[in-house]
């Protein structure tokens, strides 16, 4: 009997002590999860508004959102307006997207010139795809290839091509061999997006 209320008392302290040392640690470590979060976000902005920070550093990265991105609404949406680096000349404007992967959401952000007449930057920020294959809409060369397209929504709006076939018309962009169902996810998406930016910059900054 005794060595049984041992051995209970003993693990009720064990538990005890574990779980402050967890929330200890939880508590300490909170600000540094906060901070790189927010570094994470801004510099996924920053891509998708076509800014590119010179250093690679959290303090560049930082500095370089605050000073040049602002969030405007406009016909209820909310944009972001990024600036050359005068702070007066809007160098893109863009807006967060979210919808349906294959395997789960897909985020991220596209913008456009001031006008909305072609595409400055894009990323996908957050997906589950699978690594190899739909993963891939994260490589540089598969984000490089919207910039410079066409915005204007015309027809159907960006078209996906092929893997290796040449898309050099101003809406054309090259799917993912092998990721069928993520290459029509992020069509769908992207094209989306952009209706919603165009909808967006057809307001003045205020706009409800």
């Amino acid at each position: 009997m005794r060595d049984r209320v041992y051995t209970i008392v003993y693990m009720t302290v064990l538990c005890a002590a574990a779980t402050l040392l967890m929330t200890g640690a939880k508590l300490a470590l909170s600000d540094r999860v906060t901070e790189n979060e927010t570094l994470r976000t801004n510099r996924a902005r920053l891509a998708g508004l076509d800014l590119h920070p010179t250093g690679a550093g959290a303090r560049e990265v930082n500095e370089m959102y605050e000073k040049r991105v602002r969030r405007e609404t406009r016909n209820g949406r909310e944009v972001f307006v990024a600036y050359e680096d005068d702070g007066k000349t809007v160098h893109a404007v863009g807006v967060a997207f979210s919808g349906k992967g294959f395997w789960g959401p897909i985020r991220g952000m596209i913008s456009t010139d001031p006008q909305g007449r072609e595409i400055r930057g894009i990323v996908f920020s957050d997906h589950v795809e699978t690594p190899g294959l739909g993963g891939r809409i994260g490589e540089g060369w598969f984000t490089a290839q919207f910039r410079g397209k066409s915005a204007a929504g015309e027809g159907a709006g960006l078209a996906f091509l092929p893997e290796g076939a040449s898309a050099d018309g101003p809406q054309e962009v090259n799917a993912i061999s092998g990721a069928t169902r993520t290459s029509e996810s992020v069509r769908t998406i992207v094209n989306q997006a952009l209706r919603d930016l165009r909808a967006a910059l057809s307001a003045p900054a205020g706009g409800n």
